[in-house]
C-alpha cells in the first residue's frame, strides 16, 4: 500500500486516520519447477497419492472426507455420487446422503499422483497445466465419482487458464459444455454453468452466455437450489445484456439481482455480500457505458449516501462516482473534473480496507489519468508511476476485470 500512495500524485496523509489501511502483497508463487510437477517420474512420494506408474490405480478402501458449511467432517467414507441434491457415500458397510447445499467441499482419499500435482499448479496459478494433470488424474482412477471430480477440475482450470488468455477461452468453452452435457444433475453443475457464461462472456459471445446463464437461472428454481445460484444466473444475464449493448435491459437484470441478493446478504456471506455489491454497481456502470455520464454520477452519488462508512459498498460506490466524473471530463476536455475524480480514485485506494474490487478499479483509472495528465501535468517522473500502479494492479487482482486490463497495457508498453 506504501508503494501505491507513494505514486498516486496526490498528497493523501490525513486520509489515514479514517480507518486501517491494508496493504497489497504480491502474488506468492510456489518455488517448484512446473517440469517437476507435470513428469510422475520425478516427482517425490506425496502422502495421501497413489502412483499410477504401473498404468493403474492401485485397489485401495477409500478414505474420503465431506467437508460440510458448517465445519463439521464426515470422515472415512466412500463417496458414492455427488449428485445436484445430495451427496450418496458409504460408511461402514451402510449407504447415507448429505444435501450438496451444505457440502462445502469433498477431500478425495486415495487420489493418482497427478492429482496432487494438478492441486499444486493451481496454487501456483498454473492453470493450463493444472488441467492436463487433472486430465491424467482422470484417466488415472477406475472410481467413477472420483473421475467426474478430475474431469470438473480440469474444465475449471481451463475457465481460470483463459480469464488471464482471452484466445484460450475457446478450449474453455469447449470442456466445459462436454463436461455439463454429461452430468447435468451433478452438485457442480450450477457452478459448471456459471463458468461456462463467464467464458463466453470472455469470448464476445453474449447471447450464448445469456442462454447459459439463463439455463443456471432456471435450474435453480426447477431444483429449488439455494436462491444464490438463480441470483448469479440474473447477474450473469445482465452482464451478457451489456455486451449485446441492450442496456436497459441489463439494469432492470441487475436490480433483480441486487434484491434478491439483498436478503442473502444479511447472512454475512462475503461472496454474496461483494456480489451484491457487484450488481449495485453494474447498474450505475450502465449509464457510463451508455455515455450517460450525469446520470451516472446521481446514481453513485444515491448510492454513496445510502452506504456505510468504510463499507465494501462505499469503496465502490465512490470509485463509480469518480469513474463517472474521468468519462465526463474526457468528454468535455475539462481538467477541473478530471482533477475530482483523481481526488476520489485516491481516497479509495487509500481507505478500502476491504482490498476489493474497487481498489483495482481506481488504481488502474488512476494510472489512465496520470498518462492523459502526463509530463505537463504530473512530472517528469508520469510514465514510471502509471507503470508502477499498473503492475499493482496485475500482480494483485490478477483474475480480476481490471487486472487483466493492467496485464494488456503493461504489455503494450
Amino acid at each position: 500500500m506504501t508503494r501505491a500512495l507513494q505514486i498516486l500524485g496526490v498528497s493523501l496523509l490525513p486520509l489515514v486516520f479514517l480507518g486501517s489501511l491494508r496493504s497489497i502483497s504480491p502474488v506468492e508463487f510456489s518455488k517448484l519447477d512446473p517440469a517437476v510437477l507435470s513428469s510422475p517420474l520425478s516427482s517425490p512420494p506425496i502422502p495421501g497419492a497413489v502412483s499410477h506408474r504401473s498404468g493403474g490405480q492401485k485397489k485401495s478402501k477409500p478414505r474420503d472426507q465431506i467437508r460440510k458449511i458448517g465445519g463439521q467432517a464426515i470422515r472415512n467414507v466412500e463417496i458414492l455420487e455427488e449428485g445436484i441434491l445430495e451427496v450418496k457415500y458409504k460408511r461402514g458397510g451402510k449407504e447415507n446422503t448429505v444435501p450438496s447445499d451444505e457440502v462445502l467441499s469433498i477431500e478425495w482419499k486415495p487420489v493418482p499422483d497427478a492429482f496432487q500435482r494438478a492441486a499444486l499448479a493451481e496454487e501456483r496459478q498454473e492453470y493450463h497445466l493444472a488441467a492436463n494433470l487433472y486430465e491424467d488424474a482422470a484417466s488415472a482412477t477406475n472410481r467413477a465419482p472420483l473421475k467426474t471430480a478430475c474431469e470438473f477440475r480440469a474444465a475449471k482450470a481451463l475457465a481460470f487458464h483463459a480469464l488471464g488468455n482471452p484466445s484460450q477461452a475457446d478450449a474453455a468453452v469447449s470442456s466445459l459444455k462436454a463436461w455439463i452435457q454429461k452430468n447435468p444433475s451433478h452438485r457442480n453443475t450450477p457452478l459448471g454453468l456459471k463458468l461456462l457464461g463467464d467464458v463466453l462472456l470472455l469470448a464476445q459471445k453474449p447471447k450464448e452466455a445469456l442462454a447459459e446463464f439463463d439455463k443456471l437461472d432456471k435450474l435453480s428454481n426447477e431444483k429449488s437450489l439455494s436462491p444464490a445460484w438463480s441470483a448469479r444466473g440474473t447477474f450473469g444475464k445482465a452482464r451478457a445484456l451489456v455486451q449485446m449493448k441492450d442496456f436497459q435491459k441489463a439494469r432492470g437484470a441487475y436490480l433483480a439481482a441486487s434484491t434478491s441478493l439483498s436478503s442473502l446478504a444479511k447472512s454475512g456471506d462475503p461472496n454474496i455480500q461483494a456480489l451484491l455489491v457487484a450488481a449495485k454497481v453494474g447498474e450505475g456502470e450502465c449509464f457510463i457505458a451508455e455515455g450517460r455520464y450525469k446520470d451516472a454520477r446521481r446514481f453513485f452519488s444515491s448510492l454513496r449516501t445510502k452506504a456505510s462508512p468504510l463499507s465494501l459498498l462505499a469503496a465502490a460506490a465512490q470509485c463509480g462516482e469518480a469513474q463517472a466524473l474521468f468519462e465526463m471530463g474526457k468528454t468535455e476536455k475539462d481538467k477541473r473534473l478530471l482533477r475530482k475524480a483523481q481526488v476520489l480514485f485516491s481516497e479509495v485506494s487509500a481507505t478500502d480496507i476491504h482490498n476489493s474490487e474497487a481498489t483495482a478499479k481506481a488504481r488502474f483509472l488512476l494510472a489512465k489519468l496520470i498518462l492523459l495528465f502526463g509530463k505537463e501535468g504530473e512530472g517528469n517522473d508520469f510514465g514510471v508511476r502509471s507503470t508502477l500502479l499498473l503492475e499493482d494492479v496485475a500482480l494483485g487482482f490478477p483474475n480480476s476485470t481490471w487486472g487483466m486490463k493492467a496485464q494488456a497495457m503493461l504489455k503494450k508498453k
